[in-house]
Protein backbone atom coordinates (compact mmCIF):
# COMPACT_ATOMS: atom_id res chain seq x y z
CA UNK A 1 0.00 0.00 0.00
CA UNK A 2 1.72 2.86 -1.28
CA UNK A 3 0.63 6.23 -2.53
CA UNK A 4 -1.50 4.86 -4.96
CA UNK A 5 -4.10 4.59 -2.24
CA UNK A 6 -4.23 8.27 -2.00
CA UNK A 7 -2.67 9.26 -5.71
CA UNK A 8 -5.17 7.32 -7.81
CA UNK A 9 -8.49 8.31 -6.17
CA UNK A 10 -7.39 11.65 -6.29
CA UNK A 11 -6.83 11.70 -10.30
CA UNK A 12 -10.00 10.22 -10.83
CA UNK A 13 -11.46 12.87 -8.99
CA UNK A 14 -9.85 15.60 -10.90
CA UNK A 15 -9.61 14.02 -14.20
CA UNK A 16 -12.57 11.83 -15.75
CA UNK A 17 -9.95 9.36 -17.75
CA UNK A 18 -10.66 5.25 -17.72
CA UNK A 19 -9.00 3.88 -14.78
CA UNK A 20 -6.88 1.65 -16.61
CA UNK A 21 -4.92 4.94 -17.79
CA UNK A 22 -5.19 6.64 -14.13
CA UNK A 23 -3.67 3.09 -12.58
CA UNK A 24 -1.00 3.07 -15.49
CA UNK A 25 -0.06 6.61 -14.51
CA UNK A 26 0.14 6.06 -11.08
CA UNK A 27 2.46 3.09 -11.50
CA UNK A 28 4.66 5.41 -13.77
CA UNK A 29 4.74 7.71 -10.81
CA UNK A 30 5.63 5.33 -8.18
CA UNK A 31 8.47 3.22 -10.52
CA UNK A 32 10.12 6.88 -10.70
CA UNK A 33 9.46 7.57 -7.08
CA UNK A 34 10.61 4.20 -6.13
CA UNK A 35 13.60 4.17 -8.41
CA UNK A 36 14.97 7.81 -6.76
CA UNK A 37 14.15 7.29 -3.17
CA UNK A 38 15.23 3.45 -3.30
CA UNK A 39 19.05 4.80 -4.92
CA UNK A 40 19.14 7.43 -1.94
CA UNK A 41 18.46 5.12 0.94
CA UNK A 42 20.57 2.16 -0.50
CA UNK A 43 23.52 4.45 -0.75
CA UNK A 44 22.72 5.56 2.87
CA UNK A 45 23.57 2.14 4.15
CA UNK A 46 19.94 1.72 4.93
CA UNK A 47 19.27 -1.76 2.92
CA UNK A 48 18.55 -4.83 4.17
CA UNK A 49 19.97 -6.75 1.59
CA UNK A 50 19.59 -10.39 2.72
CA UNK A 51 15.81 -9.21 2.41
CA UNK A 52 15.45 -8.91 -0.96
CA UNK A 53 15.13 -11.90 -2.12
CA UNK A 54 12.03 -12.48 0.04
CA UNK A 55 10.82 -9.07 -0.96
CA UNK A 56 10.71 -10.18 -4.76
CA UNK A 57 9.58 -13.61 -4.32
CA UNK A 58 5.79 -12.23 -2.79
CA UNK A 59 6.06 -9.07 -5.04
CA UNK A 60 6.29 -11.49 -8.10
CA UNK A 61 3.91 -14.11 -6.98
CA UNK A 62 1.60 -11.43 -5.89
CA UNK A 63 2.05 -9.68 -9.62
CA UNK A 64 1.60 -12.49 -11.33
CA UNK A 65 -1.74 -14.55 -9.14
CA UNK A 66 -3.18 -10.78 -9.17
CA UNK A 67 -2.66 -10.08 -12.69
CA UNK A 68 -4.92 -13.30 -13.85
CA UNK A 69 -7.55 -13.05 -10.79
CA UNK A 70 -7.98 -9.31 -11.70
CA UNK A 71 -9.46 -10.10 -15.22
CA UNK A 72 -11.97 -12.28 -14.29
CA UNK A 73 -13.38 -9.85 -11.68
CA UNK A 74 -15.90 -6.84 -12.40
CA UNK A 75 -14.63 -3.33 -11.50
CA UNK A 76 -17.29 -2.43 -9.08
CA UNK A 77 -16.63 -5.62 -6.75
CA UNK A 78 -13.10 -5.22 -7.48
CA UNK A 79 -12.74 -1.85 -6.24
CA UNK A 80 -15.35 -2.54 -3.17
CA UNK A 81 -12.78 -5.10 -2.48
CA UNK A 82 -9.38 -3.04 -2.66
CA UNK A 83 -11.63 -0.07 -0.55
CA UNK A 84 -12.35 -2.87 2.09
CA UNK A 85 -8.65 -3.65 2.31
CA UNK A 86 -7.25 -0.07 2.37
CA UNK A 87 -9.54 0.37 4.78
CA UNK A 88 -9.08 -2.80 7.22
CA UNK A 89 -5.37 -2.11 6.69
CA UNK A 90 -5.36 1.47 7.89
CA UNK A 91 -7.59 0.58 11.14
CA UNK A 92 -4.90 -2.43 12.08
CA UNK A 93 -2.64 0.58 11.70
CA UNK A 94 -4.10 2.58 14.44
Amino acid sequence: MGSGSLLAPFLMMLYPVKTAKVVGTDVFHAALLVSVTGIVHAGSGGVGWRLIPFLLLGSISGVLIGSRIAVFIPARPLRAGLAILLLATGFRML
